[in-house]
C-alpha cells in the first residue's frame, strides 16, 4: 500500500540531525549527544509509526505533524511539550474508531476503556493501558521517562487499533538532486528511527529515517 504523504523523515530530520553536528562545532556538543542517544532509545524499542492509522484518516497531513512534533520535542528533552501532543493523536484515533453521532461528548477516560475492552483479548496490551491511565492522571511535571512511555504505549495502542499494511510505500524526494522516489518498508521495518539504503539515480546513496 501507498503511504497518502511524506511519512519518511529524510529532509525534516536530517535538518535536525545537521543543524545539531553544526553546533557540535561551535559547542553545543551535548545537545547533539542527547538527541542521539534518545533516537537510540526510540530505535531500540521498535516503537511502531501508526500508517495503519494515518492510512485510515481523514487528516493525515495533520496527524503527521503532531505524531513529528511529539516525536521532535522528547529528543530535543521537551517531555512536557511531547506529551500532550501524543495524547492529542491517542484522541483523535480513538474518536475516530469509537465514537459515533450518538456519543459525541465521550471523554478519553472513556474512550480508554472502550479501546482496552476491544483489545482485551491482547494480553501484552494490558500494561500498555494501566501506565496510559497513570501518566494521564499525573498532575506533576512530566520526565523523560514518563514521556518516553506514553510515546512507546500510544503508538503500540494506535498501531494495534489500526494495523500497518504488510508493506508501505512512500514517497521521498533525494536532497541531492530533488528527484521523487519512492521506498518500501516492510510492517516490520516502520519503527520510528529505523533508516534504510536508497540509491538515487543520480548515483547518491541516502539514509532516510522514519519518524
Amino acid at each position: 500500500m501507498e503511504g497518502p504523504g511524506p511519512f519518511v523523515s529524510d529532509l525534516p530530520l536530517g535538518d535536525s540531525v545537521g543543524s545539531l553536528k553544526g553546533m557540535y562545532m561551535t559547542g553545543w556538543g551535548n545537545v547533539f549527544y542527547n538527541y542521539s542517544k534518545r533516537l537510540e532509545q526510540l530505535k531500540y524499542f521498535k516503537i511502531p509509526k501508526p500508517f495503519g492509522f494515518l492510512l485510515a484518516s481523514s487528516e493525515p497531513q495533520k496527524i503527521e505533524v503532531l505524531l513529528w512534533e511529539s516525536f521532535q520535542c522528547y529528543l530535543l528533552n521537551l517531555p512536557n511539550a511531547s506529551l500532550p501532543l501524543i495524547i492529542r493523536v491517542l484522541e483523535i484515533a480513538l474518536k475516530q474508531k469509537f465514537q459515533n453521532k450518538s456519543q459525541q461528548n465521550l471523554r478519553l477516560v472513556d474512550l480508554i476503556d472502550l479501546a482496552e475492552a476491544q483489545l482485551k483479548e491482547k494480553k501484552e496490551m494490558a500494561h500498555a493501558f494501566r501506565r496510559l491511565r497513570n501518566i494521564i492522571h499525573e498532575n506533576t511535571l512530566i520526565s523523560e521517562q514518563t514521556s518516553l512511555d506514553a510515546l512507546r504505549y500510544i503508538s503500540d495502542i494506535v498501531n494495534t487499533l489500526y494495523p500497518s499494511p504488510q508493506k508501505v510505500r512512500i514517497p521521498m524526494k533525494c536532497p541531492y538532486c530533488g528527484k521523487q522516489g519512492k521506498i518500501d518498508f516492510q510492517s516490520n521495518e516502520c519503527y520510528i528511527g529505523n533508516e534504510k539504503t536508497y540509491n538515487c539515480k543520480c548515483g547518491k546513496t541516502i539514509y532516510p529515517l522514519i519518524l
